[in-house]
């Protein structure tokens, strides 16, 4: 399993390899992901399962979507310019915890 870096997993994300998830990807809570790969800045919504696919880049795959195959991605569209800056607005976040988390508990100097 690879995991490209500026990506976030919610909680409960579920990845079940092999897989390739690209660079900047965002899977929302509870979303599965099965065999499959994702290249870069795929949006994967909450509860959506991806089983033996590969995930073109940019692309939004909305919440309780069920893709089984290659040829189910074909219907669903790229992202837009909000919920891109909404990825990098919660990786942001995130990265701001880890620092203040490392600082609160001293392991800061450690990395």
């Amino acid at each position: 399993m690879r995991i490209g870096s500026s990506t976030n997993l919610a909680h409960g994300v579920i990845i079940h390899g092999p897989c390739t998830i690209g660079q900047g990807c965002f899977l929302a809570l509870r979303a599965t992901v099965y065999n499959s790969i994702l290249e870069e800045a795929v949006w994967v919504g909450i509860g959506a399962i991806i089983m033996r696919a590969t995930v073109p880049s940019h692309t939004m795959i909305p919440a309780g979507s069920v893709i089984r195959s290659k040829y189910d991605v074909r219907n669903y569209r790229l992202t837009t310019e909000k919920e891109m800056e909404y990825q990098r607005s919660v990786f942001r976040a995130s990265a701001a915890l880890r620092s203040g988390y490392r600082e609160f508990f001293g392991t800061a100097k450690n990395r």
